[in-house]
């Protein structure tokens, strides 16, 4: 008789722990789904998934999300949403440490930047953002160029 109710405590534990983490993620919606739409109705429909959205850069209609649209997030999120209508102050640069390089140069790429890549060898993960010149969380022209360091493998290679 314990078992029995020891296997009913056991499933109702795991119950509740699949619900509480099923719950607390959303998925972003994809570009195809918000990309005739304003940024401030983009960020509204965002707000009703849970999610925040941190700043706006650039009016008009939806041009990008970062993170990628389709992504899985915990609720509470912070989102930036980027417009197809340029500001006049520039082009704010995403903070893109840690990220894959290729996934970078795609994001820097939408935005209408151009982009060198300086490799290095560097301990940790290979293939991901060290820094970029000019730094994150800036805002330049589209005109000027961003290089990227990039983690290119350990030091001392492999042996």
């Amino acid at each position: 008789m314990f078992s029995i109710g020891a296997i009913f405590g056991g499933l109702f534990f795991l119950g509740v722990f699949y619900y509480i983490q099923n719950t607390s993620y959303v998925q972003i919606p994809s570009i195809e789904e918000l990309k005739n739409l304003k940024v401030t109705e983009v960020s509204k429909i965002l707000k009703k998934e849970g999610l925040q959205t941190e700043k706006f850069f650039g009016g008009g209609n939806l041009k990008l999300i970062i993170p990628e649209s389709g992504s899985l997030v915990k609720r509470g999120r912070k989102i930036q949403i980027y417009g197809n209508q340029e500001i006049n102050e520039g082009i704010f640069i995403p903070n893109l440490y840690g990220v894959h390089y290729l996934i970078g140069v795609d994001i820097l790429k939408n935005l209408g930047l151009n982009v060198n890549l300086v490799k290095i060898n560097y301990p940790g993960g290979d293939g991901r953002i060290l820094a970029s010149y000019p730094s994150f969380e800036s805002t330049i022209s589209n005109l000027e160029k961003i290089n990227l360091l990039v983690d290119n493998g350990e030091i001392g290679g492999s042996e």
